[in-house]
């Protein structure tokens, strides 16, 4: 269950906003939760310590502790709940990007916000989906649980896969690479070669004429031409959509 927070000072925006927000997770149908309302936002940071809302949509002009201060404290606590600043300020939505919100909502006329909430609430959706946690059967260290968010690629090595994650750990188990693409078709992998499987998330760029997939931390991986075709067509599907 998703457990959303709204925290605004002006308690008849907040009311009027918690029924947008109902509205839209109703209409994409993709989640059960709940939402609370806050018009103080120190009493929210006091309920997120103790236990951290998924996601949160945060007024910046407030009293008692700013958005922005509310924002940096509340990640300090979990660094996996969504933040989504709504404001009129709409000039603040570049300062905003220091603490890297899922993204910035400009209070306006119903018809904007509902428009705004509908991109937001997809876009959340395609973020939750990859902090799907799974559980490996470790060959050296046994269960261990990850994020598939924090899987940079996976590589097959024989009869084993490694997959390589963000904080340069490795993780080995017994399976096979195109079992392993099957089941996280649908999560943002895609086959760059008859040993990988990366993380689009990830991709800073692919070199066609070099066959070459560029990571993000620096790192390089060879596309084989069989499907050199199909990683730019989805790359390039993914930035659009992301």
């Amino acid at each position: 269950m998703l457990k959303i927070a709204l925290c605004d000072d002006n308690v008849k925006f907040l009311e009027h906003m918690n029924n947008l927000v109902r509205d839209e997770f109703n209409l994409q149908k993709k989640d059960i939760f709940i939402i609370n309302n806050y018009s103080s936002s120190k009493l929210l940071l006091v309920h997120h310590n103790s236990e951290p809302y998924d996601v949160i949509f945060l007024d910046i002009d407030m009293p008692e502790l700013t958005g922005f201060d509310l924002a940096n404290k509340l990640q300090e606590i979990n660094r996996r709940s969504y933040v989504i600043f709504v404001s009129n300020h709409s000039e603040l939505v570049f300062n905003s990007f220091y603490f890297q919100p899922l993204n910035f909502i400009v209070k306006g006329t119903d018809e904007a916000m509902k428009e705004s909430l509908h991109n937001v609430v997809s876009q959340l959706f395609k973020k939750i989906k990859q902090d799907k946690k799974i559980i490996l059967e470790s060959v050296e260290s046994g269960r261990i649980s990850i994020h598939l968010s924090d899987v940079l690629y996976i590589e097959s090595n024989k009869h084993y896969v490694v997959y390589h994650l963000k904080d340069s750990q490795t993780v080995q188990i017994r399976d096979n690479i195109s079992d392993v693409e099957k089941n996280y078709a649908g999560y943002d992998f895609i086959r760059i070669h008859k040993k990988y499987l990366v993380n689009l998330k990830y991709v800073f760029n692919v070199d066609r004429n070099n066959r070459i997939v560029a990571f993000k931390q620096g790192l390089d991986l060879p596309v084989s031409r069989n499907y050199k075709s199909m990683v730019d067509e989805k790359l390039t599907e993914y930035l659009r959509n992301n």
